[in-house]
């Protein structure tokens, strides 16, 4: 077992065309195209990465079917924000179902990546899509939206917020509490990823090591 920062991370991919991709929140946003919800990280060397392949396959024969019945996707409403570090990060909220199938799911998951003997300590599951971060995308795209603006579009016209590079500590409230109800839509998931953090992929999302 490893230790150290994390390395890898596993993550259901969500569709970036629902969240926001304006001028004005373009300090901070996250990178086009690489938002999802992180289910679990992994600190991985080169001689466990194949272990940790093999159990990804064992999650797509045994975990992933017994939470995703055929078809094997999960409905997810994605719906107002919140943040982590005192404003640091911003990030759109999950909302579960009364039987919390994501929490399940993600709890399988993690239990049979200990098993395997890859997991450090337990990792504290909170279902979230990342919105904006400090120093979050220097190469975010400033073009709008083409799909999930139907509800008031946070990126649209009527929603332009001036933005003050000078503020590095903290991504200013003004920012993103106007939203704090907005609802970003329902996102359909159903396949893990494993992806290396920091390294993007041609298509803008993290390099996925297997799927």
């Amino acid at each position: 077992m490893a230790s150290g920062r994390p390395t890898h991370f596993l993550s259901l991919r969500l569709d970036s065309a629902a969240f926001p991709n304006h001028p004005a929140l373009a300090h901070h946003l996250v990178p086009q195209n690489s938002h999802h919800i992180t289910v679990l990280l992994l600190t991985l060397t080169p001689g466990n990465l194949a272990s940790a392949l093999n159990c990804l396959e064992a999650c797509a024969q045994s975990v992933i079917p017994k939470h995703f019945p055929a078809p094997t996707t999960l409905d997810l409403n994605i719906k107002g924000i919140g943040t982590f570090g005192n404003g640091k990060v911003v990030w759109a909220k999950v909302i579960e179902d009364v039987d919390k199938k994501l929490t399940r799911f993600a709890e399988d998951v993690q239990a049979l990546f200990a098993d395997y003997g890859l997991l450090q300590g337990r990792y504290d599951f909170r279902p979230h899509a990342t919105l904006m971060k400090i120093g979050g995308s220097r190469s975010a795209s400033a073009s709008g939206n083409s799909r999930g603006q139907g509800r008031g579009g946070m990126g649209g016209r009527g929603n332009q917020i001036a933005y003050s590079s000078s503020a590095v500590d903290k991504i200013d409230a003004q920012v993103y509490l106007p939203f704090s109800q907005f609802d970003f839509g329902v996102h359909t998931v159903g396949k893990l990823e494993l992806s290396a953090m920091g390294k993007m992929a041609e298509d803008g999302y993290y390099t996925c090591k297997k799927a």
